[in-house]
């Protein structure tokens, strides 16, 4: 123990690497791939950021926990939201649908090869999947998915025309730039194209271009709201928030977001309170009920 303690960070990764185990012959052990991604990510957990968030061991542990169970509802809906907001021509019902799914396939289908049903209750999720329109949403992904590398590789030689980072840096940011990743994955689609009689040329490239044109707004921005900046800290807090008592709490706890807009305290609970009731998120613990609406004075 005091000699990994004592160890390089450089050691201690290549001692990580060497301890991991067999992720094909967990699969053989657990009954749902979550549950092997559980055991598999186990020795990162003291490692990643969104698990080590405190305020004890004990909520890491749980917070690391969670994420290996089944997902609210209303964390995939948040979510489709943020993803709209990048890829604005594919519509909010495709990223929850596609969410969906995978969330049974983590946490519902099971891992044995010879096990070929899927629990009934699930199947109406898989049924959602419409195939026939999914050439036009991938090729509107890859149009958005260009946009955005383009949109980076702009603001990296701005930087560095400005001197605000170093060369090394510069090319750093290059190299890790997957513009090559898309244009390979672009080839590949086309190359599909000409074999699929049921596919429709033009319009599988019109959408591209559509995609591409209609990424950013007139400023070269994503085409964000004003609640925005609430869902990317709802979403990334969202195992804390489930633990909330209610939308006073939440309300509390996002003010640094919510930047003032209401005219109240009040205010603001109320626009958390209704929000909640839109995403349909629950809070698990015990909390007295928030009434929106003004009691009448006693007489």
């Amino acid at each position: 123990m005091s000699d990994a303690i004592n160890s390089s960070p450089e050691q201690q990764e290549n001692q990580l690497e060497t301890t991991l185990p067999d992720f094909q012959e967990l699969m053989k052990k657990h009954r749902n791939i979550a549950s092997a991604l559980k055991v598999y990510l186990e020795p990162f957990c003291g490692r990643v950021a969104a698990f080590n968030q405190g305020p004890t061991p004990e909520a890491d542990r749980a917070r690391f926990d969670r994420i290996f169970r089944p997902w609210p509802k209303w964390v995939f809906r948040l979510g489709a939201d943020l993803w709209h907001v990048d890829y604005p021509t594919i519509d909010r019902e495709v990223f929850l649908e596609t969410f969906r799914v995978i969330n049974v396939m983590l946490h519902r289908c099971p891992t044995d090869p010879e096990a070929r049903t899927i629990p009934v209750s699930r199947k109406d999720v898989f049924d959602r999947v419409d195939f026939r329109v999914l050439p036009l949403i991938l090729a509107a992904f890859l149009g958005h998915s260009f946009e955005h590398v383009e949109s980076h590789r702009k603001q990296l030689d701005e930087k560095f025309s400005k001197g605000e980072i170093s060369k090394e840096d510069y090319e750093k940011g290059i190299k890790s730039n997957p513009s090559e990743t898309i244009e390979k994955t672009c080839r590949e689609f086309l190359a599909g194209w000409t074999k699929d009689e049921d596919a429709k040329p033009f319009e599988l490239m019109r959408t591209v271009e559509e995609a591409r044109r209609k990424t950013f707004d007139k400023n070269g921005l994503p085409k964000e709201t004003p609640l925005i900046p609430i869902y990317r800290a709802m979403l990334h807090n969202w195992v804390k928030i489930e633990n909330m008592s209610g939308p006073k709490e939440l309300a509390a706890f996002l003010t640094p977001q919510l930047k003032g807009n209401s005219k109240s305290a009040t205010g603001e609970i109320t626009r958390i309170a209704t929000l909640c009731s839109r995403l349909g998120l629950k809070f698990r613990a015990k909390s007295r009920t928030f009434d929106l609406h003004r009691r009448p004075a006693s007489v």
